[in-house]
């Protein structure tokens, strides 16, 4: 069988051919010392290759249960190796080595050892000499190799008789990597029961259990609704207060002080003697224009807030109509804010008339309270309005009160928070006017425009639910023809209105608008 050798290795010479007698045993009544051999008197190579083979390592024997090694090996220590003495007082010496230096070695033929994978028996001994050669013990039947010399790392070699059934008796008891503990047959101390590491697969099926588990365990996410679940659903919301409002409305009604209040308090409040009937032809005119205008700049304001990425980008012409204001550097906008900008200027424009003629006509006595009994009139009326039965209809003559305090909030103070919001966001504002600018800041303009736009938009839902369940024949023509009148022109000119409205929406796009937003800035598509 050839031998495997450790790379660097050289053989150890062999001083003496003739084995020494051994050593008296240990005793631990005296305790003693081995010294390492010094390296003055090491054997040479040549000493050792003229040894005859009778005087090489023979087999070794076992004395006192312990094994015995061939003394003429000299032993290799590890660095700062350093000899132990055995004695009773020696605090180093562990009590279970004590017992069992004195109690009788183990038989170690019987210990079954556990081997690596690919385990093969080295042989022992001086490189020159013959040794036995250990055979393999089949694998029904595991035997560890007889009194055999264990090699230890460094090369540990043989200690004396006396010294190695001590060595071995206490190596006994200790755990070895690679072997379990001896089973001895004396009164030893048990060994501790094995402990048994679980196999990997099992480990890894029980960790993709433990996390699909987990998984499992994890609340799926809620999906966000769609556009048109949240419309749908605020709209039942909707119906469902508007319809819990009409029903307490016609309970507070059977009520008596809620019915002598509604009796004294109509809704109508005192009007000035000087209130002529009837509507002027430039008002019908105004709610036109209103109509058209308000739709798109409602339309443009919100494209505003909803578009990502805008279609096109306007930057207005320096000193020009859109930024006159020499300290102020030309702005690029989404086109959208150039279409919402030139519509409030035609709103303004309007608007201004608006004031101009309802102030020069008297025609501003319709739509300001003049009495303070417009407020029990409001309450009244909004009762009757909520309980589905309307209040009596004057609108040829004068207005009820709900009529009129919801125009002068619109006319009066909601269209001018309108433009003064809208002129903050715009490109006419100075933009280094540092004091007010503080004080009057963007994010503060963009929410109260935002708001000032949701209360138009309700004012034009409620407005036009009231016109068409209140006579509709009759307030569209008043409305746009200026007469009162059941016939259907009203509604044909309503009709042509909306028709206008919606076809000039959908014209609005970069493709035919930037030409004439060219004439005022230049459009690009970054």
């Amino acid at each position: 069988m050839s031998k495997r050798r450790m790379v660097g290795w050289q053989p150890l010479a062999v001083e003496n051919t003739e084995a020494p007698a051994a050593p008296a045993a240990l005793t631990l009544d005296e305790p003693q010392l081995i010294e390492p051999t010094p390296a003055t008197e090491q054997p040479t190579v040549a000493a050792a290759e003229a040894a005859p083979a009778s005087a090489t390592l023979a087999a070794p024997a076992v004395a006192q249960g312990g094994p015995i090694q061939d003394p003429n090996v000299p032993r290799r220590r590890m660095a700062g190796w350093q000899p132990l003495a055995v004695t009773h007082d020696n605090p180093v010496v562990a009590p279970a080595i004590l017992a069992a230096a004195a109690a009788p070695a183990p038989v170690i033929e019987d210990l079954p050892r556990r081997r690596m994978d690919g385990w093969t028996p080295l042989q022992f001994g001086h490189p020159d000499s013959v040794a036995p050669v250990v055979e393999a013990a089949p694998a029904s039947a595991p035997v560890a190799a007889p009194a055999a010399p264990r090699r230890r790392m460094g090369a540990h070699a043989a200690a004396p008789a006396a010294t190695e059934a001590a060595e071995s008796a206490s190596a006994a008891s200790a755990r070895r990597m690679g072997s379990p503990v001896a089973a001895e047959q004396t009164e030893h101390p048990a060994a501790p029961p094995e402990v048994k590491m679980p196999a990997a697969a099992p480990m890894a099926a029980q960790s993709l259990t433990a996390e699909s588990s987990k998984k499992q365990e994890k609340p799926a996410e809620k999906k966000e609704l769609s556009k048109t679940a949240k419309v749908l659903i605020s709209l039942g919301v909707v119906a469902i207060v508007a319809a819990g409002l009409v029903l307490l409305a016609q309970w507070l009604r059977t009520l008596g002080p809620v019915a002598d209040f509604i009796a004294t308090y109509d809704g109508t409040p005192t009007h000035p003697d000087s209130v002529e009937a009837g509507i002027p032809g430039w008002v019908g005119w105004q709610h036109f224009f209103n109509f058209f205008i308000m739709a798109m700049v409602i339309r443009s304001g919100w494209l505003i807030r909803q578009q990502e990425r805008p279609e096109a980008y306007w930057t207005p012409n320096d000193g020009g109509f859109f930024s006159p204001n020499k300290k102020n550097s030309p702005q690029k906008v989404s086109i959208q804010q150039w279409i919402h900008q030139s519509f409030n200027v035609l709103w303004v424009v309007n608007g201004l008339l608006f004031y101009i003629m309802v102030f020069a006509t008297g025609h501003w006595m319709r739509i300001v309270p003049t009495n303070w009994d417009i407020f029990p009139n409001i309450v009244s009326a909004g009762v009757q309005y909520m309980s589905l039965d309307w209040p009596e209809e004057q609108s040829w003559i004068y207005y009820n009160a709900l009529q009129i305090m919801t125009y002068f909030i619109t006319v009066f103070i909601a269209a001018p928070i309108a433009v003064l919001t809208g002129l903050r966001l715009s490109t006419w504002w100075p933009q280094k006017a540092e004091r007010i600018n503080k004080v009057f800041t963007l994010p503060v303009a963009r929410k109260i425009h935002f708001i000032t736009m949701v209360y138009f938009i309700l004012f034009i839902i409620v407005h036009l639910f009231l016109v068409f369940t209140t006579g509709v024949l009759n307030n569209l023509n008043i409305m746009f023809t200026a007469r009162e009148s059941d016939d259907w022109i009203g509604i044909g000119v309503f009709a042509l209105s909306v028709a206008f409205t919606v076809g000039v929406a959908w014209l609005i796009k970069p493709i035919f608008i930037s030409p004439i937003a060219e004439k005022s800035g230049t459009v690009s598509t970054r």
